[in-house]
């Protein structure tokens, strides 16, 4: 897994947290991404849970963003407790080339 695969996977988590229809929009065909575009564009096709229904566009498009910061870095801690140290560091300098 590439390291944009992880940071898609971790902006997925963070949407299934906020929306009610990732899945749907995924089995779409929709991205992770295409789905934040979504949000971004206050679309209609997103299915806001309730307790975020009353979020401004720009702050729930931050707090997606936020728990995505959050999931990438629980992810590579136990990515890097399980694989080590040096394999962190490369798989991080392999995305960078």
């Amino acid at each position: 897994m590439k390291y944009q695969e992880l940071r898609d996977n971790a902006l997925q988590c963070s949407l299934e947290h906020h929306l009610c229809n990732v899945d749907d929009l995924l089995s779409e065909g929709k991205t992770p991404p295409d789905i934040l575009t979504m949000v971004e564009e206050g679309n209609s096709g997103v299915v806001i849970y309730e307790p975020y229904e009353y979020y401004e566009t720009s702050s729930l498009v931050e707090s997606i963003e936020n728990m995505r910061g959050v999931n990438l870095y629980e992810f590579m801690h136990v990515l890097t407790m399980v694989n080590g140290e040096e394999w962190a560091t490369s798989y991080k300098k392999e995305e960078e080339v």
